[in-house]
Protein backbone atom coordinates (compact mmCIF):
# COMPACT_ATOMS: atom_id res chain seq x y z
CA UNK A 1 0.00 0.00 0.00
CA UNK A 2 1.03 3.39 -0.85
CA UNK A 3 1.63 5.89 1.56
CA UNK A 4 0.80 9.64 0.37
CA UNK A 5 3.13 12.68 0.91
CA UNK A 6 0.53 14.21 3.15
CA UNK A 7 0.12 11.22 5.47
CA UNK A 8 3.79 10.94 6.22
CA UNK A 9 4.26 14.42 6.69
CA UNK A 10 1.66 13.93 9.04
CA UNK A 11 3.39 11.04 10.46
CA UNK A 12 6.46 12.48 10.80
CA UNK A 13 5.22 15.70 12.66
CA UNK A 14 2.96 13.45 15.21
CA UNK A 15 6.03 11.67 16.32
CA UNK A 16 8.16 14.57 16.47
CA UNK A 17 5.13 15.97 19.37
CA UNK A 18 5.56 12.88 20.84
CA UNK A 19 9.56 12.44 20.90
CA UNK A 20 9.68 16.45 22.32
CA UNK A 21 6.66 15.58 24.61
CA UNK A 22 8.67 12.42 26.17
CA UNK A 23 12.28 14.02 25.66
CA UNK A 24 14.42 14.39 29.18
CA UNK A 25 14.30 18.25 28.97
CA UNK A 26 17.18 18.72 31.52
CA UNK A 27 19.81 16.54 29.83
CA UNK A 28 22.56 19.54 27.65
CA UNK A 29 21.17 21.90 29.11
CA UNK A 30 22.67 24.99 30.93
CA UNK A 31 22.15 28.52 32.22
CA UNK A 32 23.60 31.82 30.86
CA UNK A 33 24.28 34.68 32.29
CA UNK A 34 24.72 35.96 35.61
CA UNK A 35 22.62 33.12 37.25
CA UNK A 36 24.07 31.08 40.01
CA UNK A 37 23.73 27.83 37.84
CA UNK A 38 26.18 28.94 35.39
CA UNK A 39 29.62 27.84 36.17
CA UNK A 40 31.14 29.66 33.34
CA UNK A 41 33.06 32.78 33.17
CA UNK A 42 29.69 34.88 33.38
CA UNK A 43 27.78 32.80 35.78
CA UNK A 44 27.49 33.82 39.76
CA UNK A 45 28.56 29.99 41.35
CA UNK A 46 31.52 30.92 42.86
CA UNK A 47 29.69 33.96 44.73
CA UNK A 48 27.21 31.68 45.47
CA UNK A 49 29.54 28.98 47.21
CA UNK A 50 31.33 32.33 49.03
CA UNK A 51 27.94 33.70 50.37
CA UNK A 52 27.12 30.61 52.11
CA UNK A 53 30.02 31.17 54.03
CA UNK A 54 28.31 34.37 55.66
CA UNK A 55 25.32 32.02 56.81
CA UNK A 56 23.24 30.59 54.01
CA UNK A 57 22.66 31.33 50.62
CA UNK A 58 19.45 30.33 48.40
CA UNK A 59 19.12 30.12 44.86
CA UNK A 60 15.64 31.56 43.90
CA UNK A 61 13.91 30.59 41.03
CA UNK A 62 10.27 31.87 41.84
CA UNK A 63 9.55 34.87 44.05
CA UNK A 64 5.90 34.29 44.17
CA UNK A 65 6.07 30.20 45.38
CA UNK A 66 9.06 31.04 47.68
CA UNK A 67 8.86 30.32 51.28
CA UNK A 68 11.40 32.55 52.87
CA UNK A 69 13.75 29.41 54.99
CA UNK A 70 14.38 31.99 58.40
CA UNK A 71 15.55 29.09 59.94
CA UNK A 72 18.52 28.21 57.30
CA UNK A 73 20.21 31.79 58.20
CA UNK A 74 19.72 34.11 61.05
CA UNK A 75 19.04 37.68 61.90
CA UNK A 76 19.22 39.39 58.39
CA UNK A 77 17.92 38.35 55.21
CA UNK A 78 19.07 39.70 51.83
CA UNK A 79 17.98 39.62 48.35
CA UNK A 80 20.60 40.01 45.73
CA UNK A 81 20.06 40.52 41.89
CA UNK A 82 22.91 40.41 39.40
CA UNK A 83 22.66 41.67 35.88
CA UNK A 84 18.91 39.90 35.13
CA UNK A 85 18.69 38.89 31.17
CA UNK A 86 15.33 39.53 30.94
CA UNK A 87 12.60 41.54 32.82
CA UNK A 88 11.80 40.39 36.00
CA UNK A 89 8.50 39.11 36.30
CA UNK A 90 7.89 39.20 40.03
CA UNK A 91 9.93 43.13 40.38
CA UNK A 92 6.07 43.85 42.73
CA UNK A 93 6.91 40.96 44.87
CA UNK A 94 10.34 41.28 45.36
CA UNK A 95 9.41 45.29 46.57
CA UNK A 96 6.64 43.67 48.72
CA UNK A 97 9.29 41.66 50.59
CA UNK A 98 11.55 44.79 50.96
CA UNK A 99 8.94 47.61 52.01
CA UNK A 100 6.75 44.86 53.91
CA UNK A 101 8.61 42.05 55.23
CA UNK A 102 11.74 44.38 56.01
CA UNK A 103 14.09 42.49 53.51
CA UNK A 104 17.13 44.15 52.71
CA UNK A 105 18.13 44.30 48.50
CA UNK A 106 21.43 44.43 46.47
CA UNK A 107 21.13 45.15 42.82
CA UNK A 108 24.22 44.66 40.92
CA UNK A 109 22.85 45.25 37.06
CA UNK A 110 24.39 47.45 33.96
CA UNK A 111 21.08 46.91 32.09
CA UNK A 112 17.33 48.30 32.84
CA UNK A 113 16.00 45.55 33.87
CA UNK A 114 16.25 45.78 37.82
CA UNK A 115 14.90 49.45 37.42
CA UNK A 116 11.48 47.74 37.88
CA UNK A 117 12.00 46.86 41.47
CA UNK A 118 13.58 50.34 42.17
CA UNK A 119 10.49 51.61 40.30
CA UNK A 120 8.05 49.29 42.44
CA UNK A 121 9.69 50.57 45.75
CA UNK A 122 9.33 54.25 44.51
CA UNK A 123 12.49 55.24 44.98
CA UNK A 124 14.53 58.13 43.32
CA UNK A 125 17.34 56.57 41.23
CA UNK A 126 18.14 55.07 38.06
CA UNK A 127 20.37 52.70 36.56
CA UNK A 128 21.11 54.10 33.16
CA UNK A 129 21.38 50.69 31.53
CA UNK A 130 23.77 49.65 28.82
CA UNK A 131 24.76 53.40 28.80
CA UNK A 132 27.94 52.46 29.77
CA UNK A 133 30.62 54.66 30.91
CA UNK A 134 33.86 55.11 28.70
CA UNK A 135 36.68 56.65 29.95
CA UNK A 136 39.52 58.29 27.43
CA UNK A 137 42.32 56.19 27.32
CA UNK A 138 45.06 58.84 26.52
CA UNK A 139 44.35 60.54 29.99
CA UNK A 140 45.23 59.47 33.41
CA UNK A 141 42.68 60.41 35.95
CA UNK A 142 43.39 60.13 39.57
CA UNK A 143 46.96 59.19 38.70
CA UNK A 144 45.95 55.57 37.02
CA UNK A 145 48.06 55.06 33.77
CA UNK A 146 46.73 54.92 30.94
CA UNK A 147 47.45 51.25 30.37
CA UNK A 148 44.73 50.47 32.84
CA UNK A 149 42.05 52.59 30.66
CA UNK A 150 39.82 51.54 28.26
CA UNK A 151 36.34 51.61 26.68
CA UNK A 152 34.71 48.93 28.68
CA UNK A 153 37.25 48.39 31.55
CA UNK A 154 36.91 51.21 33.89
CA UNK A 155 38.69 51.98 36.96
CA UNK A 156 36.88 53.11 39.86
CA UNK A 157 36.17 52.60 44.06
CA UNK A 158 33.37 51.81 46.09
CA UNK A 159 32.86 52.96 49.75
CA UNK A 160 31.61 50.57 51.87
CA UNK A 161 31.53 50.02 55.64
CA UNK A 162 33.87 53.43 56.18
CA UNK A 163 36.35 51.91 53.85
CA UNK A 164 37.01 52.32 49.88
CA UNK A 165 37.23 49.53 47.84
CA UNK A 166 39.44 50.19 44.48
CA UNK A 167 38.38 47.79 41.54
CA UNK A 168 37.77 47.52 37.86
CA UNK A 169 34.60 47.78 36.56
CA UNK A 170 33.56 46.42 33.28
CA UNK A 171 30.77 47.82 31.23
CA UNK A 172 29.69 49.63 33.98
CA UNK A 173 26.24 52.27 33.57
CA UNK A 174 26.01 55.52 35.55
CA UNK A 175 23.16 55.88 38.11
CA UNK A 176 20.80 58.71 38.05
CA UNK A 177 20.10 60.02 41.33
CA UNK A 178 17.15 62.75 41.50
CA UNK A 179 17.90 64.49 44.57
CA UNK A 180 16.19 62.54 47.03
CA UNK A 181 17.64 62.39 50.49
CA UNK A 182 16.74 58.91 51.06
CA UNK A 183 19.38 57.52 48.65
CA UNK A 184 23.43 58.51 48.59
CA UNK A 185 26.11 57.89 46.41
CA UNK A 186 28.89 54.95 46.89
CA UNK A 187 30.33 54.28 44.30
CA UNK A 188 32.42 56.02 41.11
CA UNK A 189 34.39 55.92 38.34
CA UNK A 190 37.86 57.07 38.28
CA UNK A 191 36.86 60.34 36.55
CA UNK A 192 33.95 60.90 39.58
CA UNK A 193 31.13 59.58 37.63
CA UNK A 194 28.13 57.99 40.35
CA UNK A 195 27.73 53.98 39.40
CA UNK A 196 26.41 53.14 42.98
CA UNK A 197 24.31 54.14 46.00
CA UNK A 198 22.87 53.22 49.18
CA UNK A 199 18.95 53.87 49.95
CA UNK A 200 16.71 53.69 52.90
CA UNK A 201 12.74 51.92 52.40
CA UNK A 202 11.65 51.97 56.14
CA UNK A 203 13.73 49.69 57.95
CA UNK A 204 15.17 48.18 55.09
CA UNK A 205 18.43 48.83 53.01
CA UNK A 206 18.54 48.75 49.10
CA UNK A 207 22.50 49.16 47.62
CA UNK A 208 22.39 49.56 43.53
CA UNK A 209 25.77 49.39 41.75
CA UNK A 210 24.75 49.78 38.09
CA UNK A 211 27.61 46.74 37.36
CA UNK A 212 27.04 42.80 38.02
CA UNK A 213 30.99 41.89 36.64
CA UNK A 214 32.66 42.28 39.96
CA UNK A 215 30.82 39.65 41.00
CA UNK A 216 30.99 37.06 38.69
CA UNK A 217 33.23 33.92 38.03
CA UNK A 218 35.42 35.81 35.61
CA UNK A 219 36.81 37.46 38.79
CA UNK A 220 35.49 35.47 41.81
CA UNK A 221 38.01 32.59 42.05
CA UNK A 222 36.50 28.97 43.42
CA UNK A 223 38.67 28.69 46.13
CA UNK A 224 40.52 31.75 47.92
CA UNK A 225 39.98 34.98 48.43
CA UNK A 226 40.67 38.40 46.09
CA UNK A 227 39.91 42.27 46.34
CA UNK A 228 36.44 40.95 44.66
CA UNK A 229 35.17 38.50 47.30
CA UNK A 230 36.14 40.95 49.95
CA UNK A 231 33.81 43.42 47.82
CA UNK A 232 31.16 40.79 47.71
CA UNK A 233 31.35 40.02 51.33
CA UNK A 234 31.10 43.96 52.14
CA UNK A 235 28.05 44.68 49.58
CA UNK A 236 26.31 42.26 52.03
CA UNK A 237 27.18 43.50 54.85
CA UNK A 238 26.75 46.77 54.30
CA UNK A 239 22.75 46.25 54.18
CA UNK A 240 23.47 44.21 57.42
CA UNK A 241 25.64 45.72 60.08
CA UNK A 242 23.76 43.78 62.90
CA UNK A 243 24.68 40.14 61.53
CA UNK A 244 25.76 38.54 64.85
CA UNK A 245 22.93 35.86 64.00
CA UNK A 246 24.26 35.19 60.24
CA UNK A 247 22.66 36.33 57.27
CA UNK A 248 20.47 34.72 54.74
CA UNK A 249 21.50 35.55 51.15
CA UNK A 250 18.21 34.92 48.61
CA UNK A 251 20.19 35.18 45.34
CA UNK A 252 17.79 35.19 41.94
CA UNK A 253 17.83 32.66 39.70
CA UNK A 254 14.86 33.74 37.81
CA UNK A 255 15.64 35.38 35.81
CA UNK A 256 18.16 33.89 33.49
CA UNK A 257 18.23 32.35 30.28
CA UNK A 258 18.43 28.71 29.05
CA UNK A 259 21.26 27.30 26.88
CA UNK A 260 22.44 24.47 24.91
CA UNK A 261 25.93 23.26 25.83
CA UNK A 262 28.20 22.76 23.70
CA UNK A 263 30.07 19.45 22.35
CA UNK A 264 33.05 20.85 24.29
CA UNK A 265 31.12 21.01 27.61
CA UNK A 266 28.68 17.88 27.06
CA UNK A 267 32.18 15.80 27.04
CA UNK A 268 33.54 18.12 30.06
CA UNK A 269 30.10 17.49 32.27
CA UNK A 270 30.94 13.44 31.63
CA UNK A 271 27.93 12.67 28.92
CA UNK A 272 30.43 10.17 27.46
CA UNK A 273 29.27 8.55 24.21
CA UNK A 274 25.64 10.74 24.88
CA UNK A 275 27.36 14.25 24.32
CA UNK A 276 27.17 13.41 20.03
CA UNK A 277 23.32 12.23 20.10
CA UNK A 278 22.64 15.22 22.54
CA UNK A 279 24.41 18.09 20.43
CA UNK A 280 22.67 16.78 17.21
CA UNK A 281 19.13 16.20 19.02
CA UNK A 282 17.17 19.18 17.27
CA UNK A 283 14.81 18.69 20.35
CA UNK A 284 16.77 20.06 22.76
CA UNK A 285 17.12 23.64 21.10
CA UNK A 286 13.41 23.69 20.25
CA UNK A 287 13.36 23.30 24.19
CA UNK A 288 15.66 26.17 24.76
CA UNK A 289 13.65 28.23 22.33
CA UNK A 290 10.26 27.78 23.88
CA UNK A 291 11.19 27.82 27.48
CA UNK A 292 12.91 31.01 26.74
CA UNK A 293 10.01 32.71 24.72
CA UNK A 294 8.16 31.21 28.13
CA UNK A 295 5.99 29.17 25.99
CA UNK A 296 4.06 26.51 27.78
CA UNK A 297 5.37 23.16 26.84
CA UNK A 298 2.09 21.74 26.31
CA UNK A 299 1.02 24.34 23.95
CA UNK A 300 3.98 23.82 21.65
CA UNK A 301 3.44 19.66 21.67
CA UNK A 302 -0.38 20.58 21.22
CA UNK A 303 -0.07 22.80 18.06
CA UNK A 304 2.29 20.21 16.32
CA UNK A 305 0.15 17.46 17.19
CA UNK A 306 -2.70 19.41 16.12
CA UNK A 307 -0.79 20.40 12.42
CA UNK A 308 -0.22 16.48 12.17
CA UNK A 309 -4.19 15.48 12.28
CA UNK A 310 -5.56 18.81 9.98
CA UNK A 311 -2.67 17.30 7.40
CA UNK A 312 -4.21 13.64 7.99
CA UNK A 313 -7.54 14.88 7.55
CA UNK A 314 -7.03 17.18 4.87
CA UNK A 315 -5.11 14.62 2.44
CA UNK A 316 -7.49 11.93 3.22
CA UNK A 317 -10.54 14.13 2.16
CA UNK A 318 -8.94 15.64 -0.71
CA UNK A 319 -7.63 12.12 -2.10
CA UNK A 320 -10.94 10.75 -1.37
CA UNK A 321 -12.87 13.60 -3.47
CA UNK A 322 -10.28 13.10 -5.91
CA UNK A 323 -11.10 9.63 -7.16
CA UNK A 324 -14.84 10.48 -6.28
CA UNK A 325 -14.42 13.09 -9.53
CA UNK A 326 -12.86 10.18 -11.43
CA UNK A 327 -9.18 11.36 -11.22
CA UNK A 328 -7.76 9.30 -9.01
CA UNK A 329 -5.18 11.36 -7.43
CA UNK A 330 -5.05 14.08 -5.24
CA UNK A 331 -4.75 17.74 -7.17
CA UNK A 332 -0.80 18.65 -7.37
CA UNK A 333 1.29 20.45 -9.79
CA UNK A 334 -0.25 23.70 -8.04
CA UNK A 335 -3.50 22.95 -9.08
CA UNK A 336 -7.00 22.57 -6.71
CA UNK A 337 -9.39 19.72 -7.06
CA UNK A 338 -11.90 21.53 -9.40
CA UNK A 339 -9.32 22.94 -11.45
CA UNK A 340 -7.87 19.23 -11.79
CA UNK A 341 -11.24 18.38 -13.14
CA UNK A 342 -10.71 21.13 -15.47
CA UNK A 343 -7.84 20.11 -17.12
CA UNK A 344 -9.44 16.83 -17.63
CA UNK A 345 -12.47 17.95 -19.53
CA UNK A 346 -10.62 20.20 -21.76
CA UNK A 347 -8.17 17.79 -22.38
CA UNK A 348 -10.93 15.26 -23.53
CA UNK A 349 -12.30 17.32 -25.54
CA UNK A 350 -9.46 18.76 -27.29
CA UNK A 351 -8.29 16.39 -30.28
CA UNK A 352 -4.93 17.31 -30.09
CA UNK A 353 -4.83 16.81 -26.52
CA UNK A 354 -6.64 13.69 -26.38
CA UNK A 355 -4.04 12.25 -29.34
CA UNK A 356 -0.83 13.19 -27.39
CA UNK A 357 -2.16 12.21 -23.98
CA UNK A 358 -4.57 9.39 -24.03
CA UNK A 359 -4.64 8.12 -20.51
CA UNK A 360 -7.18 10.87 -19.74
CA UNK A 361 -9.55 8.93 -20.76
CA UNK A 362 -9.04 6.18 -18.56
CA UNK A 363 -8.38 6.78 -14.81
CA UNK A 364 -6.02 9.20 -13.63
CA UNK A 365 -2.24 8.55 -12.40
CA UNK A 366 0.46 9.92 -11.44
CA UNK A 367 1.74 9.76 -14.82
CA UNK A 368 -0.52 10.87 -16.85
CA UNK A 369 -0.71 13.99 -15.20
CA UNK A 370 2.88 14.40 -15.71
CA UNK A 371 1.89 13.75 -19.13
CA UNK A 372 -0.66 16.62 -19.07
CA UNK A 373 1.43 18.88 -17.91
CA UNK A 374 4.38 18.53 -20.11
CA UNK A 375 1.78 18.95 -22.86
CA UNK A 376 0.22 22.22 -21.60
CA UNK A 377 3.91 23.52 -21.03
CA UNK A 378 3.88 22.72 -24.37
CA UNK A 379 0.93 24.48 -26.03
CA UNK A 380 0.28 28.13 -25.80
CA UNK A 381 -3.42 27.71 -27.47
CA UNK A 382 -4.25 25.27 -24.82
CA UNK A 383 -3.22 27.01 -22.02
CA UNK A 384 -5.44 30.08 -23.36
CA UNK A 385 -7.95 27.82 -23.17
CA UNK A 386 -7.55 26.70 -19.98
CA UNK A 387 -7.53 30.52 -18.45
CA UNK A 388 -10.17 31.47 -20.54
CA UNK A 389 -12.03 28.20 -18.35
CA UNK A 390 -10.70 29.03 -15.07
CA UNK A 391 -11.87 32.46 -15.39
CA UNK A 392 -15.12 32.03 -17.25
CA UNK A 393 -16.41 28.99 -14.34
CA UNK A 394 -14.57 31.61 -11.13
CA UNK A 395 -12.53 28.70 -10.11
Amino acid sequence: MRIGGGVLLAIVVLGAALLYMVETHGDGIAYSGASPYNSRWDGTSNLYEHLKKLGAAVAVESWQSMEIPYSAGGSCSVILLVSPERKIRDAKTIADLVRNRGLNLVVLDEGPYSNDVLKALGLPIEIKGFEYVEIPISSEPYGWPAETLSGEAVPGFIELGGGEYYVTFFYVSPIALKGSKTCRAIAYTVDGRVVGALCSVGRSKVLVVGDGSIVTNAVIPARGENIYTQVARSLIESVCPSNAGGILVLLDASSYRLRPMTASELIERGYGSRAAILALNPFRYLYVYTANSEIPLSSIAGAIASVAVVLGVSWRLRTRVGKERGYGVPPHYGYGIMSTGVLVELCSSDPLCAEKVPCVFGKMGYDCFKELCSFISRNPFFKRKIVEKILSAKL
